[in-house]
């Protein structure tokens, strides 16, 4: 497959617009640093928002039904309590997997055992468990 070929990747040119986009995330990583030094509450704040509202948007997506406060419950806590259905326990693992990507992102490579982790992480209230 050519479009994995280091070789074939080398020789694709890189667009304008890609230069523009990598410059521009650069730019915002600059400014998160110095948010970080100077109001970490602010950005903790915004990562727990985040991790709330990615959650419920892959929800509906993947059309796991809860209601308001059982998905309000399940976000808060840490641990879920034993999940009472598929959905909460689909829920309570993907608020489980983004809090760990959040946590250790920069040590996180995108490995083969990382994939694993996740998906052992977003599995661990179902029945068939995950990260085989």
């Amino acid at each position: 497959m050519n479009s994995l070929d280091p070789a074939y990747l080398a020789r694709l040119p890189v667009p304008p617009r890609l230069i523009r986009t990598l410059t521009a995330l650069a730019e915002f990583k600059g400014k998160q640093a110095l948010w970080a030094q100077t109001k970490p509450e602010v950005l903790r704040e915004l990562r727990k928002i985040a991790v709330i509202e990615s959650a419920e948007s892959s929800s509906r997506m993947e059309n796991v039904e809860v209601g308001p406060q059982t998905f309000a419950r399940i976000m808060r806590h840490a641990e879920a309590p034993d999940p009472e259905n598929r959905s909460q326990a689909e829920l309570a693992g993907y608020r489980d997997a983004l809090n760990l990507i959040h946590q250790n992102a920069a040590d996180m490579p995108p490995t083969e055992g990382v994939v694993r982790q996740l998906h052992q992480t977003l599995m661990r209230y179902t029945a068939s468990g995950g990260g085989a």
